[in-house]
């Protein structure tokens, strides 16, 4: 599924105090992020809050990485449980991004395959009579 970024968009810093002030991007224990999701995330969601997850930028690999994401719509909140500390935000699923080109090839050789294994059989069975 292909993702588009929404509105929301934040950074999580945690320093460590006895260890010199250095900054900490693993915490030692997974951490639940929860934020506020905006009109502008639910707009890119083509109107359906549900496709919402939460993501954050992983700088080495230059990719958001998509996080397990609850949405609570009653509540207007996106949470997410990560061990990761740096720019998050909020993406959107694609609406009907439908199945991957590969995957439709597939279906239609496959089809053709049997499509043409069915011809075969009906002339055979004819041929016998």
């Amino acid at each position: 599924m292909g993702f588009r970024l929404g509105g929301t968009i934040f950074s999580i810093e945690a320093i460590c105090s006895g260890c010199g002030e250095t900054p900490v991007t693993e915490p030692h224990e997974p951490i639940q992020v929860c934020v506020e999701y905006s009109s502008a995330d639910i707009a890119a969601a083509s109107g359906n809050p549900e496709l919402l997850t939460l993501a954050y930028y992983d700088a080495t690999a230059g990719h958001w990485v998509v996080l397990e994401t609850e949405v609570n719509t009653a509540t207007g909140i996106a949470c997410a449980w990560t061990s990761h500390l740096s720019d998050f935000a909020i993406l959107a699923g694609a609406v009907g991004g439908g199945l991957v080109w590969w995957v439709w090839l597939l279906v239609v050789g496959i089809s053709g395959l049997v499509i043409v294994l069915v011809v075969i059989l009906i002339f055979r069975r004819l041929r016998e009579y």
